[in-house]
């Protein structure tokens, strides 16, 4: 033995990014509900982490919008109102929009393959069993075409934006069979742009990624119960 130590030390920002990296999926993946009240003690315990990096990961993901803490210094997930939710829709279809035309000049084989095996991921949890896997399933479709994008400022832009709205579009995935039968629908246009990636159509991509948008906002214009009050449809022609 040389007395070299076998593993290296575990930093308090280790255990603080990896708290953060765990609640950031789990808000992404909506297993939180809008307005839902989190406390750090109960966050501490599910993540068996101590509590000082729970409190610093609670800060930074409140830094970019995903979580609120309120005056009480109590936390809880934003609740959206109406026009917040189409701002930030208006801005997704931007800026996903652009990262999907670039990533269809970029993508690889191997990328592709990811990208299509998620969709077949998506289809196969459409039942409603399991709504945050199957939002989870969707997010890494989408994210493994804006990460061909090759463009990492793109990539984390998209990332706050989603946890803005994500613990509004798990409502889609859990929704009763015929809404949800309607909110499927769409499936149709992610394959076409599965398609429209694979043959390196920057245009198409980006057009479908718009449309799949805009039929998502719409959806939840017209069912989501937090939403359905005073909340004006996109412009098609945006």
């Amino acid at each position: 033995m040389n007395g070299k130590a076998k593993l290296n030390p575990v930093r308090s920002d280790s255990l603080r990014q990896r708290a953060y990296l765990e609640l950031r999926e789990a808000l992404l993946c909506g297993r939180f509900m809008p307005g839902e009240a989190i406390t750090v003690r109960q966050l501490t315990a599910d993540m068996q982490v101590g509590i000082m990096p729970v409190r610093e990961c609670v800060r930074q993901l409140a830094a970019e919008g995903a979580l609120e803490i309120m005056p009480n210094r109590s936390v809880r997930v934003p609740a959206l109102k109406p026009e917040e939710f189409d701002d930030v829709f208006e801005a997704r279809k931007l800026i996903e929009g652009n990262a999907a035309a670039r990533a269809a000049k970029n993508v690889g084989k191997e990328q592709v393959g990811r990208i299509a095996s998620y969709l077949q991921q998506l289809g196969d949890l459409q039942d409603g069993t399991d709504a945050p896997e199957c939002l989870r399933a969707n997010m890494h479709f989408h994210f493994e075409i804006y990460r061909a994008s090759g463009s990492p400022q793109l990539v984390e832009i998209i990332e706050r934006l989603w946890l803005r709205v994500s613990s509004l579009l798990v409502v889609s995935y859990a929704s009763p069979p015929a809404q949800r039968k309607k909110f499927f629908s769409g499936l149709t246009t992610h394959k076409q742009l599965l398609k429209a990636i694979e043959a390196h159509d920057g245009r198409a991509a980006e057009k479908l990624t718009k449309e799949i948008l805009t039929s998502s906002h719409d959806w939840h214009v017209e069912f989501n119960p937090v939403l359905r009050s005073g909340l004006e449809p996109l412009r098609k022609g945006a």
